[in-house]
């Protein structure tokens, strides 16, 4: 299994996902649309010390970046960024780059 402990908030968070995004269908009128979901995840990790840690990634239909930070909230905000910029896969990489190359989020 590639996640060793999953988020119970990822089903809230991609219940909400889905919500907007059928919300904002409907008051454009578009069909067919495709939209990219996120999910953040947790795995486990230890340090050169054996403690343990948790290391938070990103994932998406068709891919996962394992490992972006420590810092859960930071992880939480690139996900629904990447989600409201509706980030295409192909960007995904190096949009999640940037931000850690910059750590910080852009406003």
């Amino acid at each position: 299994c590639l996640f060793q402990v999953l988020l119970v908030r990822r089903c809230r968070i991609l219940s909400k996902q889905r919500k907007r995004f059928f919300r904002k269908l409907l008051e454009k009128g578009q069909q067919g649309a495709v939209e990219v979901n996120f999910w953040v995840f947790c795995e486990m990790k230890q340090d050169e010390l054996g403690n343990d840690y948790p290391a938070y990634g990103i994932a998406w239909e068709g891919g996962e970046q394992a490992d972006i930070s420590d810092d859960e909230a930071f992880v939480y905000k690139l996900a629904s960024l990447l989600y409201e910029e509706q980030v295409q896969p192909c960007h995904i990489q190096n949009v999640i780059e940037d931000c850690l190359a910059a750590g910080c989020l852009p406003v």
